[in-house]
């Protein structure tokens, strides 16, 4: 098959849905907090990935993260939009039958005129925290620092075993790191260039509950229960819900923090031709 997303039920169809939003131009909320999801950038998206189910395998509504990287590591797909640690499982020889045949790049983008927009989902990620009730605070924050050191986390970002991305400017300078495994070099190349350019996930009070409701939707249009337009409206009705309930005020000064934050590096709505 030529490809493959991970579109299992939750959150992953947003996830997949979210970069082709950004790359249209899309964000979450304007700044009234009426919701933009169900805009032609959203509307677009959609559409995409419902084009794209032709070239996905049997089952792909099915597939979690595991599950797609082993159908790409098997050979079973040909190419994945997927989180940066599947590259080095296909890149590693005791379970991939690929090793040294897959490239690395930036998702696709969206031309705006003669700019090719690129807004990749920074979708999700890994965090350490610290439990307020814990009683070893001082050897928690201990342990994070002795973690995330420019040695330990070498080690556990090279390391095929783990799902931790390379995330510190040492890591993608690291020799050693460009040296462990097949095409290491254009690996760190592709993530380090999507970094400066990505599209945050939502981060305000309930950020959960919006993303869940929009991914129970983008799989009611995927699964041709709904059309694009129809899904995509009955999430922004239930964001809408959402935002009330959180209390409106308050939610939309959570929410302009951050597409203030997210306008400061150049990602603003913008309109579809």
């Amino acid at each position: 098959y030529g490809g493959g997303e991970a579109l299992k039920s939750g959150n992953y169809p947003f996830w997949w849905w979210n970069s082709r939003f950004g790359s249209n131009g899309g964000v979450y909320f304007d700044e009234e907090m009426t919701p933009l999801i169900n805009t032609p950038a959203g509307i677009k998206a959609l559409e995409n990935m419902i084009a794209s189910l032709g070239f996905y395998p049997p089952g792909v509504f099915t597939f979690g993260s595991p599950e797609l990287k082993t159908a790409l590591y098997k050979a079973d797909v040909a190419m994945a939009w997927h989180w940066t640690s599947t590259g080095k499982l296909v890149e590693n020889p005791k379970i991939s039958v690929v090793v040294g045949k897959m490239g690395f790049g930036l998702v696709p983008g969206t031309r705006f005129g003669e700019e090719l927009y690129r807004r990749p989902a920074l979708a999700s990620g890994w965090s350490l925290g610290i439990n307020k009730f814990s009683k070893k605070k001082d050897a928690a924050v201990h342990f994070i620092h002795f973690y995330n050191s420019p040695e330990i986390s070498l080690e556990t970002t090279i390391d095929p075993k783990t799902a931790v991305d390379p995330y510190r400017v040492s890591h993608f300078r690291s020799e050693k790191f460009r040296n462990a495994f097949t095409d290491a070099g254009p690996y760190l190349d592709a993530i380090e260039q999507t970094l400066p350019i990505a599209f945050p996930d939502l981060q305000i009070p309930g950020a959960q509950e919006y993303t869940e409701t929009l991914g129970f939707e983008i799989s009611q249009a995927l699964t041709r229960k709904k059309s694009p337009k129809q899904a995509l409206d009955d999430a922004a009705r239930t964001w809408n819900k959402i935002t009330r309930r959180m209390g409106m005020a308050g939610q939309k000064k959570a929410w302009n923090q951050q597409y203030s934050a997210m306008k400061a590096v150049g990602i603003r709505y913008r309109e579809m031709g």
